[in-house]
């Protein structure tokens, strides 16, 4: 099954929703299924598309950076709507965590 998970931080950085997110993550990829995180560039550098191991990273920008110091992640919305528009039809399951971004109101319509 392909399944894509959301949250705007990936990998664990501080414990809670975003350690249930990677511990998710690691064990669906054991059990073999394709597995991707679509997140934000908040505390982590890395291109727009990447792996680490099997899991597919999509990393989108913040929109205002310094307010990530302040644990206020806002996504930057357009990237990732013309990336949705191709991309979500492609997974089996879409697993939104957490409510504080714009990805899971742009998912969910």
């Amino acid at each position: 099954m392909k399944i894509l998970h959301i949250y705007h931080i990936y990998p664990s950085l501080f414990g809670g929703v975003s350690m249930v997110v990677y511990q998710t993550i690691k064990e669906l990829d054991k059990r073999g299924h394709k597995v991707s995180i679509l997140t934000t560039d908040a505390y982590f550098d890395g291109g727009q598309e990447y792996k680490i191991g099997n899991i597919k990273v999509f990393r989108f920008g913040t929109l205002l950076p310094w307010l990530v110091k302040k644990k206020n992640v806002i996504a930057s919305i357009v990237n990732f709507i013309l990336w949705a528009k191709h991309t979500l039809k492609d997974f089996d399951c879409i697993h939104m965590h957490g409510h504080r971004n714009l990805y899971n109101l742009a998912v969910s319509n």
